[in-house]
């Protein structure tokens, strides 16, 4: 993770088209949980471990900066989306959980 963080920052490369896998702890039982044709990217366990939070670029605006904050079950069902954040440059926004299981989210 911290290697494409560090391409990241360095402009070496930009999620186009990836897609968010949920396995066993072994690598085992891989699946496929998005399927949006654009970015699906740093995902992290909700605290009760039953869904994954996400960013992902927005459907027809696959080749821009606009991506928002989704949350998904992990057998990919109820997509939700957090947050509604515009075209707020990915540099200028974070996300994670606190012990409390309180999303922190930050922008500007």
């Amino acid at each position: 993770m911290t290697v494409i963080r560090n391409w990241l920052a360095d402009n070496l490369t930009a999620p186009m088209k990836m897609e968010l896998m949920v396995a066993d702890a072994d690598g085992k039982n891989a699946r496929q949980i998005t399927d949006y044709g654009c970015a699906s990217f740093a995902p992290s366990f909700t605290p009760d471990g039953r869904g994954r939070l996400f960013f992902r670029r927005m459907k027809n605006e696959c080749d821009s900066r606009h991506f928002e904050l989704f949350m998904i079950t992990l057998d990919g069902t109820g997509l939700e989306q957090v947050t509604s954040f515009g075209d707020l440059p990915r540099s200028r926004v974070f996300s994670g959980w606190e012990d409390a299981g309180v999303l922190l989210r930050s922008g500007g």
